[in-house]
């Protein structure tokens, strides 16, 4: 202690002694000090306000920059949806309007694209830009591409590569742009870091200054302060602006810290998760969405923060209110002024509309197919501007026409003009039309090659907004046969005609001959004699069959004529009465009795026609002509008649019925053809369907199920593990470390971890398997791995699949009861039999208005099986339940069925020689009971074909 007490003593003189000598070099070191202080506080001042300035500029250019790249994101998303609603829309006015907005959308796009060009940006940003442009080159043309299909009628071939291309091409020029905002929020982060230091570094320098000199550092200090408020109160600003467009934008965004938990969230986030503004701070994915869908949120988190890179994800979010929507999110990890992560920003945009239109669009695709498709197989249709030229027509038209597509298109219709119908014909049509009316006619057309052919017509103006003719639309039906047959029908009613009046003439001539024989007989007897024998002769001459009887009805006379037509001689028939003649045909007798005893009663002339056997055997069909005659004193004599035959007209008449029958029999062999069509086309849809889906789910589905077994057994042994070391626990001295390990116990939940894993684990298992049991139940639906032929089949088993498939259609509106006998298999073809499960069921749950029963039965009856489908639902009115078998027959409303599902069910049960029942009652219900032989072998045995039967309780 004295020694450092001398040394000290020492140290003290020693000052002392050079107090003088460092006065001079004190004061120069201050000066010196504080010229450095002065620059010190300057260099910083000049450096915070050039970081000022230099902060401002950026958020300002990240602002634009963002701001641009969020409206090109809107303009070509909303390209797609227009492309969507073109293909969607029929009416053609509406789809012009849409197309109208369509291009308009590209020179906003290019304007937007040049105006983010001019701002300055980083080599990374001008790639991202470059890589957006090659992505937009690529798809415009797709775009353009289905733009066309679909103004041309080809609805599947634009759905396809809408689907297939353009939206994927669509959606990596969102993503690039995605990036590009991502890009901006970054550098938005690395500028307010970058600021922050700088604001630290001046701080420091301003502090060592102060030290130096208090009284300048104070001045100095409420300088610099000055110039911070005015910093801060433009970072404020930013921030506020920045704020305003995450709360403006229609997608969510949230920031996350390193444990998942949320730490800021934007309003469109707290509505989508039915949160009260602010009450998500600090709460975890499992508080706001449900337990599933929260494990793929932290797990794309930890993934983000793992691989420092953005994740992106498209899976549905159930809110805690029960409100589930499909996203397309992206989670970009953030990092601190060191570099390390400190949470993740996510991005999500509602894709549940987006979906839901593809899903519409590919209905609508595969319903218009099916009209279309219908439409084409019966119609001739076409579609002509206003001046009458043609810019549409299907396979029908050009069939009949034999002309070629590209020979139609652009041609007036007068190139089908066949000459036949005078000009005032059309004045008349194009009359109406053009006035807004619809015309309907039969016209006939010249084919190529000179051949004519006649058509049903029905001509349908669309209109514009004003009223005036835009379109014209014919639908034409083929009615060339139909014509033939009524030409050849008039020209026999024709020669029929002819031949009566040329009979009425001649025996009004012989009536008026017998006149003036009488005449001339009461004149002279000598005059009489010859002009009987020129009466007899004239009748032996005529052609047809004469006769005429007395008062009492015996046979007078008869001419040659007569005794050919009925291969009888006059002597057997003279003298005799009709019951005579007609001993062996007692009806026909009756008949002339009564028609005589008419003619007696009423005297003048009749006719009548009727058939009767003839000489050969044939029966004969011919027409009486009849008329009474008097005698010199005014009273009735009898009867004179003349017959035509009529049995070759006949003929022809029963040959024209014969072709018309034939005509409507080939017609439905055509509908259920067509019916047979659409069927084959909607299970190779089903079964392409269920192959895409097994192909692509099934695999994934394989790696995710063997790898939550592999999870599973790795959770078990890290459990198993910390057992161990609960075990040890107690062996440990280190109170701080036993602590520790309570205090980690507490925060983590140690024992809720080990059942909640477990029981996810579960849950996920769970899913995966009911996923698979969907595929395979949606693989024997359609039967994708068998050939469709005749198999072996278990009912209840494809019932049980079927109502896997339909369930999402039943659930809601009935509970399913099943009661289910023991039944052998069907030797069948099970994919066409599940299809008409599948519409009785579907029909069933359509007719529950609200929540009802379903209820399924089996069981066999003889050599039979059969199934029955019960509803709770409105019934069927009696007058329908004979029609509800027949094509295109709905008692749904408009554009809620085809009318096709229990026709196409109705000929599958007819094509495996089974039948149908159906019982209803109308506010009670209505069951269809289906019935199947065993094997096709009961049926070709007896040789029995079973139709669909109809019953009402």
């Amino acid at each position: 202690m004295n020694n450092m007490t001398n040394k000290m003593a020492e140290h003290i003189h020693s000052i002392k002694t050079s107090k003088k000598q460092s006065l001079k070099v004190i004061g120069v070191g201050f000066a010196i000090v504080m010229l450095l202080m002065i620059f010190l506080v300057i260099f910083s001042l000049s450096r915070l306000h050039i970081n000022n300035q230099q902060l401002e500029k950026i958020v300002t250019g990240h602002n634009v920059k963002a701001a641009f790249a969020y409206k090109m994101q809107f303009i070509a998303r909303e390209r797609i949806i227009l492309l969507q609603a073109i293909i969607n829309t029929v009416d053609v006015f509406d789809r012009d309007v849409l197309i109208e907005r369509f291009h308009a959308l590209a020179p906003k796009f290019l304007e937007a694209m040049n105006a983010e060009l001019k701002q300055d940006m980083v080599e990374e940003e001008k790639a991202l830009i470059d890589l957006q442009r090659k992505h937009m080159s690529t798809a415009a043309p797709i775009q353009e591409e289905v733009l066309l299909l679909a103004l041309d009628g080809e609805t599947d071939k634009s759905v396809s590569l809408l689907l297939n291309k353009a939206v994927p091409a669509q959606d990596k020029t969102l993503d690039v742009l995605g990036q590009f905002i991502n890009l901006q929020f970054e550098q938005a982060s690395q500028v307010a870091a970058s600021a922050k230091q700088s604001y630290q570094d001046a701080v420091y320098l301003l502090t060592v200054s102060g030290l130096v000199a208090l009284v300048l550092s104070i001045f100095i200090a409420l300088f610099v302060n000055r110039k911070m408020s005015g910093l801060m109160t433009s970072l404020r600003g930013k921030e506020q602006e920045a704020r305003i467009l995450l709360d403006n934008i229609p997608d969510l965004v949230w920031l996350k810290d390193c444990e998942s938990h949320y730490v800021w969230a934007n309003p469109q986030f707290e509505l989508a998760s039915a949160l009260e503004p602010g009450k998500v701070t600090g709460l975890s994915d499992r508080e706001v969405w449900q337990a599933s869908e929260a494990v793929l949120c932290q797990s794309d988190d930890r993934k983000a923060m793992e691989s420092h890179t953005t994740i992106q994800s498209e899976y549905a979010l159930t809110n805690h209110a029960g409100k589930s929507r499909q996203f397309a999110t992206s989670r970009t990890p953030i990092y601190d002024e060191a570099g390390q992560c400190k949470g993740v920003l996510g991005v999500a945009y509602d894709i549940t509309e987006r979906n839901q239109l593809i899903e519409k669009i590919r209905d609508a695709g595969i319903e218009l197919q099916f009209q279309k498709t219908a439409l084409d197989q019966h119609a001739i249709v076409s579609i002509a501007d206003v001046r009458g030229n043609i810019i549409y027509v299907n396979d029908k038209f050009c069939e009949i026409s034999k002309y070629g597509r590209d020979e139609l298109l652009g041609k007036n219709h007068r190139v089908l003009k066949s000459g036949f119908h005078p000009p005032a014909f059309f004045h008349e049509m194009w009359a109406t039309i053009t006035e807004g009316h619809t015309w309907q006619g039969e016209v006939c057309n010249r084919a190529k090659g000179d051949g004519l052919y006649w058509v049903k017509t029905t001509i349908v103006p669309f209109l514009d907004e004003n009223g005036l003719p835009l379109r014209y639309v014919s639908i034409r039906t083929d009615i060339t046969q139909v014509k033939a047959a009524e030409q050849l029908l008039q020209r026999s009613q024709e020669e029929l005609e002819k031949v009566v009046q040329e009979r009425t003439s001649e025996l009004m001539e012989a009536k008026h001959a017998l006149e003036a024989d009488v005449q001339v007989r009461q004149q002279t007897e000598a005059a009489l004699s010859e002009q009987l024998h020129f009466t007899r002769e004239l009748m032996e001459v005529l052609p047809n069959p004469l006769f005429y009887k007395g008062v009492d009805g015996i046979y007078i006379g008869v001419n040659k004529a007569w005794e050919t037509f009925f291969g009888r001689n006059r002597l057997d028939v003279i003298g005799k009465t009709v019951s005579d003649l007609y001993a062996v045909q007692p009806e026909v007798a009756q008949k002339h009795l009564e028609m005589d005893r008419q003619l007696f009663e009423h005297e003048g002339s009749q006719s009548y026609e009727i058939s009767m056997e003839g000489p050969d055997g044939n029966i004969r069909h011919a027409v009486y002509y009849k008329a009474t005659y008097t005698k010199f004193d005014g009273g009735l004599a009898g009867l004179v008649g003349t017959i035509v035959d009529v049995s070759e007209r006949k003929i022809a008449e029963a040959n024209i019925r014969q072709r018309n029958l034939e005509l409507n029999e080939l017609n439905q062999k055509l509908q259920e053809t067509q019916n047979q069509l659409l069927q084959s086309e909607k299970m190779a849809s089903v079964g392409q369907l269920a192959a895409g889906v097994a192909h692509e789910i099934n695999n994934p589905i394989g790696y995710v199920y063997s790898n939550l077994g592999t999870l599973d057994k790795y959770v078990k042994d890290m459990f198993s593990m910390l057992e161990v070391y609960e075990q040890v626990e107690p062996g440990i001295a280190d109170a701080e470390a036993l602590a520790r390990l309570q205090i980690a116990k507490q925060k983590y939940e140690l024992e809720f971890l080990k059942q909640d894993v477990s029981e996810l684990m579960n849950e996920s298992k769970d899913g995966i398997s009911r996923v698979k049991k969907i595929v395979q139940d949606l693989k024997d639906f359609s039967h994708v791995d068998v050939s469709e032929e005749w198999h072996w089949a278990d009912l209840i088993k494809g019932i049980n699949s079927t109502l896997n498939i339909v369930s999402n259609e039943i659930k809601y509106k009935a509970e399913v009861i099943k009661e289910y006998s023991d039944i052998p298999e069907v030797e069948c073809l099970s994919s066409q039999v599940n299809q008409v499960f599948m519409n009785l069921l579907v029909n069933a749950a359509h007719a529950i208005e609200e929540r009802g029963v379903i209820t399924i039965r089996t069981g066999m009856q003889g050599d039979e099986v059969w199934v029955e489908i019960s509803d709770t639902g409105k019934g069927i009115a009696p007058e329908n339940l004979k029609r509800i078998f027949d094509p295109f027959f709905t008692t749904k409303p408009i554009g809620k069925g085809t009318g096709l599902g229990l026709s196409l069910s109705y000929g599958i049960i007819q094509k495996h020689h089974g039948r149908i029942e159906v019982q209803s009652e109308v506010d009670k219900g209505t069951t269809f009971r289906v019935c199947l032989p065993l094997s096709r072998q009961d049926f070709d045995d007896q040789g029995n074909t079973h139709t669909g039967q109809l019953s009402t309780h």
